[in-house]
């Protein structure tokens, strides 16, 4: 994989996150944390694991060390600092693909927890696996946004890429 390739999908990523946090924004408080049939149990929690799961994986491979706590609903009173907090998060992780070479996205990263013996992956196949996983976790999170009127549209590859283009 290239690192301007993997710039792409990175970018991709965060304007398809971009879509649905900006639909989930007109949504209440109740309705964005009452119980939904989703994968974490509401649509916010569901939102602040693809956010967890984007911080928990960029931190193992930049930093070699995978965070011990998890993010949760306690760390985010609202929608609004959610979609702070994801800008942030955004930035540094298309500030640190930037800052890749092409050798090095193909070479094993290695990462740790305090208990855990060392492992390590291929660079591009985590930072896929953070796209993959927030495709996964967008589709139902698009559902069910469709279902209290506020579906984000089409968040598919194609159409971020056709937008780039023309």
């Amino acid at each position: 994989m290239k690192v301007q390739d993997l710039q792409t999908l990175i970018e991709y990523n965060r304007w398809a996150n971009q879509r649905v946090l900006k639909r989930a924004a007109h949504l209440s408080q109740e309705e964005l944390t009452n119980a939904a049939p989703l994968s974490h149990g509401s649509l916010f929690g569901t939102l602040i694991h693809v956010l967890d799961a984007q911080w928990y994986w960029r931190l193992g491979c930049q930093e070699g060390m995978l965070p011990v706590v998890r993010l949760n609903e306690q760390d985010f009173p609202d929608i609004g600092s959610l979609r702070e907090r994801w800008a942030v998060e955004d930035d540094l992780l298309a500030g640190y693909v930037r800052s890749l070479t092409d050798k090095r996205v193909n070479e094993r990263v290695e990462y740790r927890w305090p208990r855990a013996r060392p492992r390590s992956k291929v660079l591009w196949h985590i930072m896929m696996h953070i796209v993959n996983h927030g495709t996964h976790q967008r589709s139902e999170i698009g559902n069910y946004l469709a279902t209290l009127g506020r579906s984000p549209g089409d968040v598919d590859f194609i159409i971020y890429v056709s937008k780039r283009e023309g």
